[in-house]
This record gives structure tokens, sequence and C-alpha cells, in this order.
């Protein structure tokens, strides 16, 4: 459940970045909490050919 949850947030995150692309490639920077890394890694190249933008990931954890 949580991991069907956390790919359905990461899959609106770049659903949103693609609706706001502009007309030219960019690199995108993107922190990547450790429990979002399996969807990222899963999502980010259909985002990278859909939009022309190269995604760095840096990956690491949130502390409070």
């Amino acid at each position: 459940m949580m991991r069907k949850s956390l790919t359905t947030t990461v899959a609106a995150a770049v659903a949103m970045l693609s609706v706001a692309a502009t007309a030219h490639a960019a690199d995108v920077r993107v922190l990547v909490t450790g429990a979002a890394r399996a969807a990222f890694t899963e999502l980010a190249p259909q985002f990278e050919r859909a939009t022309g933008h190269k995604l760095i990931a840096q990956y690491g954890f949130l502390q409070n």
C-alpha cells in the first residue's frame, strides 16, 4: 500500500513538471529520499523522454 501511494505521489510530481516544461531542455536537479528512490528510478527516464529535460538526482534523506 505504501509503495503504491509513493509511486502515485512521484508520478504526480513528474506529471506536474511535465506540464510546466518550457520549449527548451534544461537540467533539473532533484533531491530524492531513500523511500522514493525506486519509484524515481523507474519514472525518471519516462520524464526525460517526454520533456527533453535531464534529471540530475541527489539521493539522501530528510532530517528533522
